[in-house]
């Protein structure tokens, strides 16, 4: 999988002569490990011709990679968030501490749509892009955003589509509906909109219109 993610910046799907050619492993064994891979549906193969590409599933599993090997990551958990365009799961560092683990995956809904009508989808590369993008942005403003405000949660790495951050436990603000007291929580919530748009100059997008 870290062949296919490496070589797919060259290509949209990628040849089987130029996976055996990188990896320089037995032909028997790349096509069976492709065979598991696709049985998962971490990996698809292209409709005419032997060459493969990762999905979304495939490139979760090369970010949790890269998140244990470099010690982010010990544990993940169950799925708690999911979004047009995310997925939101619990976990654990090495030491026991909780995060959350937030999985960008744009495009994904719109992605499902175009394969029911073309058979060679090219777009799906780019909406991997479009992600590593987003979780790059994102971690990159929570960074900076944490030196002004308590009301952010702490990014600590980030790797391919993929933002580790503080787990914030609790409800969602539209299900709060007996706050004692709203006003206090109203003013915490513009004080970090201001902040944003103070010190970094952005704005949430849920307010951009």
């Amino acid at each position: 999988m870290a062949t296919l993610n490496s070589l797919s910046l060259k290509h949209e799907y990628v040849p089987l002569e130029e996976i055996e050619r990188t990896t320089r492993l037995p032909p028997s064994r790349i096509v069976k490990s492709l065979r598991e891979l696709m049985d998962v549906k971490a990996v698809a193969k292209h409709e005419t011709t032997q060459s493969f590409r990762l999905t979304y599933l495939g490139l979760d599993l090369v970010a949790l990679k890269k998140l244990s090997d470099s010690g982010v990551l010990g544990y993940l958990g169950t799925r708690v968030g999911v979004g047009k365009e995310s997925e939101i799961y619990i976990a654990k560092t090495p030491t026991e501490k909780i995060v959350a683990v937030k999985f960008y995956k744009i495009g994904r809904i719109s992605f499902q749509k175009i394969k029911r009508v073309r058979a060679y989808a090219s777009e799906e590369s780019k909406w991997f892009m479009h992600s590593r993008n987003a979780a790059s942005r994102e971690y990159d403003v929570l960074s900076k955003l944490c030196n002004y405000t308590s009301f952010v949660p702490r990014a600590y790495a980030h790797v391919e589509h993929a933002v580790v951050m503080d787990y914030v436990s609790g409800i969602e603000l539209y299900r709060y509906k007996t706050a004692l007291m709203p006003e206090s929580i109203f003013t915490s919530i513009m004080m970090t909109l201001r902040s944003a748009y103070l010190h970094l100059g952005i704005v949430h997008g849920d307010l951009s219109e």
